[in-house]
C-alpha cells in the first residue's frame, strides 16, 4: 500500500500548493513539518469518526486550529483537503484496528511533508528564476539569447536567409514613455541578437525620463557619459545603451554579434 499512498500524498498537495499557498515563503521546513503532523492527526480522527454532524465538526476545528497555528494565512479549505485525504485513504486501505491506521497516518504524513518541501523548492526557484529575468536587460520583453525562431506577430519581417541576421521591424511605437519612430528586433540562429529602438535626434536634455526609469530598474548605468547624454548598463557581455543624443536605445550581446558578423560574411563569400 506504501506507493498508492505515497502518489495519493503527492496529487493532493499539488493541488493544495496551486491553490492554496501564495509564495514561498509561506512553505517554509517549519509549515510543511506541520502539515505532515496535520494529515496523519486527520488520518487518526477520521478512522474514530462516528460519521455524526458533531464529529465532523470537530474534525475540521481541529484539524483548522492545527494548521492555523502561527500561520493566520492558512484557509479552512486546506484542512478540508487533508481531510479528504484521510478519508479516502482510509477507505483504499480498510484498517483493521487503530494501530494500522496509526501506521498509515504516519505514511501520509511523511509523504505530505515531503511533497510540501518539494514543492517549496520549486516555488523558490520559480520566484528566483523570475526575479532574475526581470532584472535581466530587455527591451520591450526581449533579451539576448531568447529563443524566438521567426519574427514576432505584429512586425514586418525580412526574408530569412541562411547564416544571417534577421530584421523584424515593428514601426512607431512608445518605450519608457516616450514616442519612438521605430522599434527593431535582431534575430540570427533561432534567438534574439539584440534590439535597437529610435526615437529621432534627442539632444543633451532629453530622454531624461527614460534614463531614471531604466536607472530605476538595472541600477546605475556601467557607463555614464553625461557630456553626450549617453548611458550604458552591462550584465557580462550584453549591454543596453540609451544614447539621449542621438535619441535611440540599443541593446547588444558584442560577442554574439561579432560571431554573427563573422558567420554572414562567410556565407556571403559564396555569393561573389
Amino acid at each position: 500500500m506504501k506507493k498508492p499512498i505515497i502518489a495519493l500524498a503527492a496529487i493532493s498537495f499539488t493541488s493544495l500548493t496551486a491553490a492554496q499557498f501564495t509564495t514561498s515563503a509561506q512553505l517554509t521546513p517549519a509549515f510543511c513539518t506541520k502539515l505532515g503532523v496535520a494529515q496523519a492527526s486527520a488520518v487518526i480522527i477520521a478512522y474514530e469518526n462516528d460519521g455524526s454532524e458533531a464529529y465532523e465538526k470537530y474534525m475540521l476545528e481541529t484539524i483548522f486550529i492545527q494548521l492555523r497555528s502561527g500561520d493566520s494565512w492558512v484557509r479552512e479549505s486546506t484542512a478540508k483537503a487533508l481531510i479528504a485525504d484521510a478519508k479516502t485513504l482510509l477507505e483504499q486501505s480498510k484498517p483493521k484496528d487503530i494501530h494500522t491506521a496509526g501506521t498509515l497516518a504516519n505514511t501520509l504524513g511523511s509523504a505530505q511533508r515531503r511533497s510540501c518541501n518539494e514543492s517549496a523548492s520549486r516555488t523558490a526557484t520559480f520566484e528566483r528564476e523570475k526575479k532574475e529575468a526581470d532584472m535581466q536587460l530587455s527591451v520591450k520583453g526581449y533579451f539576448v539569447g531568447q529563443r524566438q525562431s521567426s519574427c514576432p506577430i505584429g512586425s514586418k519581417p525580412e526574408t530569412p536567409k541562411p547564416k544571417a541576421v534577421v530584421t523584424c521591424e515593428f514601426g512607431s511605437t512608445s518605450y519608457g514613455g516616450a514616442n519612438a519612430k521605430n522599434f527593431t528586433l535582431f534575430l540570427f540562429e533561432g534567438k534574439v541578437l539584440g534590439a535597437f529602438v529610435e526615437f529621432g535626434f534627442g539632444g543633451k536634455n532629453n530622454h531624461f525620463t527614460l534614463r531614471d526609469a531604466l536607472t530605476q530598474k538595472y541600477g546605475t548605468p556601467s557607463d555614464n557619459q553625461k557630456a553626450i547624454n549617453a548611458y550604458t548598463w552591462r550584465q557580462g557581455t550584453v549591454s543596453l545603451t540609451l544614447n539621449g543624443l542621438e535619441g535611440h536605445v540599443t541593446l547588444t550581446d558584442q560577442t554574439a554579434f561579432d560571431r554573427a558578423k563573422k558567420l554572414s560574411a562567410e556565407e556571403a563569400q559564396k555569393d561573389l
